[in-house]
């Protein structure tokens, strides 16, 4: 199932709505464009390791400065809440630092249990200390 980006710009406004900024702030869903381009870079390996742990198809291409609102989302869409939070507490950092670091930590909460929730695999190790 394919989000688009425009959902994950509303629904951070949504997380913002009570804050009493978002009428200050006319240029947020430009600004979104670039936080979701970076917050999909932030979560590209793990988004990997989710696909790998769930024998999904992998995805390449997520390495870009600015998605647009009516692209879908690069991510599996595990990282829906994630990327809200993210791009709220972007949007808000400098207005409300306060909100912003709640925001954040509920971002980081919600990163924190996709990778708990991923089985452990196995790798080689290279011997980096043999001559």
């Amino acid at each position: 199932m394919s989000i688009k980006c425009n959902s994950i710009y509303k629904s951070a406004l949504k997380l913002l709505d009570d804050s009493g900024l978002l009428e200050s702030c006319d240029d947020m869903e430009e600004r979104a464009t670039f936080l979701i381009a970076t917050f999909c870079e932030e979560v590209r390996e793990l988004d990997s390791s989710y696909r790998f742990a769930h024998g999904l198809s992998k995805h390449s291409d997520i390495e870009r400065v600015s998605i647009g609102m009516d692209e879908d989302l690069p991510v599996c869409s595990r990282f829906v809440p994630a990327a809200s939070y993210y791009v709220a507490a972007m949007l808000i950092i400098d207005e409300n630092p306060e909100l912003s670091d709640k925001l954040f930590e509920r971002y980081c909460d919600s990163i924190s249990s996709i990778s708990m929730s991923l089985p452990c695999r196995t790798d080689r190790i290279v011997n980096v200390y043999e001559e």
